[in-house]
């Protein structure tokens, strides 16, 4: 009974503690803090993106800096079949609207129109994984090898 309930206070626990991984992200407008308007960035991870102004966004007045210039994909703010510099990767790619997407209607970026890989052979961008998705696989993997590392360690330290 006693190795019942300290494995389920550790998955409650964990349940608990992932979301906070994923919500310490810095902000999008922290990696713009003193740039111009279309001055290249990159927020960690590494994302790349360009400075873009959400023109839906009023800025708070006791912040010092501009909560409303974002580090953006570079194809939020430009027309499709424009070059750009993927998100994720920072390759050269093209700019291309995703089939299964939908623009958040509380800002003004074009969130659908998403940088791509300027190849021939992956134009088709049917998908999942180029259009619209937004979870990095990897980093979960890693977090969840490091929380197994902690619970391993718990584990031996009670004698479980």
């Amino acid at each position: 009974m006693k190795k019942f309930l300290v494995l389920s206070v550790i998955l409650v626990r964990l349940l608990i503690a992932i979301p906070m991984v994923y919500a310490n992200i810095p902000s999008a407008y922290l990696a713009c803090e003193g740039a111009e308007l279309g001055d290249r960035c990159s927020m960690p991870g590494p994302q790349y993106g360009t400075c873009t102004r959400d023109t839906l966004c009023t800025d708070p007045s006791e912040t010092m800096i501009n909560e409303c210039i974002l580090c953006v994909d570079d194809c939020w703010n430009l027309e499709e079949g424009k070059a750009c510099t993927r998100r994720f990767t920072g390759t050269p790619g093209v700019c291309q609207l995703q089939d299964l997407c939908t623009d958040k209607v509380e800002t003004s970026f074009q969130e659908c129109n998403r940088c791509v890989d300027a190849s021939q052979d992956n134009m088709d961008l049917s998908s999942q994984e180029e259009s619209c998705a937004q979870f990095d696989f990897q980093s979960s993997i890693l977090v969840c090898f490091i929380l197994g590392l902690f619970i391993r360690k718990f584990l031996r330290r009670i004698k479980i």
